[in-house]
C-alpha cells in the first residue's frame, strides 16, 4: 500500500480522536474499532518515518500493533523472552506449516501487522538494537510466512539475511533467505520492492564473499 504524505498527519490525528473520542485506553473498544486504530496508527508511523521521526513512528507503529492483537514486549527482560518465544514458533512453523495457516478474516490485519514489524526492523537494524531487532524479524517473519508470498515478507527476509550474515553459525540460513527475498520480490513485489531487496541483498553479500 501507497505510504501517506506526511501532510496528511493531522487529518490521521484527527480520524483516531472521531474513532475512539475518549482514547484507546479509556473505553472498551468493538473488534471494527480496534482495526480501524490499527490502520490509522499504522499509516501515522509510515507518514512520520517519512519525516524521519523514527521515535514517535516507532510509537506508532507499536501501538498499530497492539490494536492488531500483536503484544510488543516491553522490558529488557520481555525483548529476551520475545526472541526465544520467536525462535520457537519459527522452528514450529517449518516443522508444521500446516498447523499455522491464518484464517481469512484475519489477512488483512496479519498484513498490516507484518508492515510495521518490518518497518520496526528496519529501524532497530540501523540502531544495532540486537534484542529488538531479532524479535521483530523473526516476530515478522513468523507473522506473515503463513500467508504465503508477500511485498513485506521479501524485504523482511532481505533484512533478516543482513543479521543472520554477521553469525557464522547462521550464514548458511543468510543465503537461503536470501535467494528467497529476492525470487520472492521479482515474483509480488513492485519496482521499489525489487529495488530494496537488492539493495539489502548486496549489503548481505558483502558479508557472504
Amino acid at each position: 500500500a501507497p505510504s501517506p504524505s506526511p501532510e496528511a498527519t493531522p487529518h490521521l490525528e484527527r480520524a483516531l480522536a472521531l474513532v475512539a473520542p475518549g482514547g484507546a485506553h479509556g473505553q472498551l473498544l468493538t473488534a471494527e474499532q480496534r482495526s480501524q486504530l490499527g490502520h490509522l496508527e499504522a499509516l501515522l508511523a509510515d507518514a512520520w518515518f517519512q519525516l524521519g521521526l523514527l521515535d514517535t513512528c516507532r510509537a506508532h507503529a507499536e501501538r498499530a500493533l497492539r490494536h492488531f492483537g500483536w503484544s510488543v514486549p516491553s522490558s529488557p527482560a520481555g525483548w529476551g523472552v520475545g526472541v526465544m518465544g520467536q525462535l520457537a514458533l519459527c522452528v514450529a512453523q517449518a516443522a508444521v506449516p500446516e498447523a499455522f495457516e491464518g484464517a481469512p478474516d484475519k489477512r488483512e490485519a496479519r498484513t498490516a501487522a507484518g508492515r510495521m514489524l518490518l518497518r520496526l526492523t528496519d529501524m532497530f537494524l540501523f540502531a544495532q538494537d540486537m534484542p529488538r531487532l531479532l524479535w521483530s524479524g523473526l516476530r515478522m517473519l513468523n507473522t506473515c510466512e503463513p500467508l504465503g508470498p508477500s511485498p513485506a515478507l521479501a524485504p523482511g527476509y532481505a533484512l533478516m539475511s543482513l543479521v543472520a550474515v554477521s553469525l557464522p553459525p547462521t550464514r548458511a540460513i543468510a543465503e537461503i533467505w536470501l535467494r528467497r527475498s529476492q525470487e520472492m520480490a521479482e515474483q509480488v513485489g513492485s519496482p521499489i520492492d525489487v529495488a530494496y531487496v537488492l539493495s539489502r541483498s548486496a549489503a548481505a553479500g558483502i558479508g557472504l564473499a
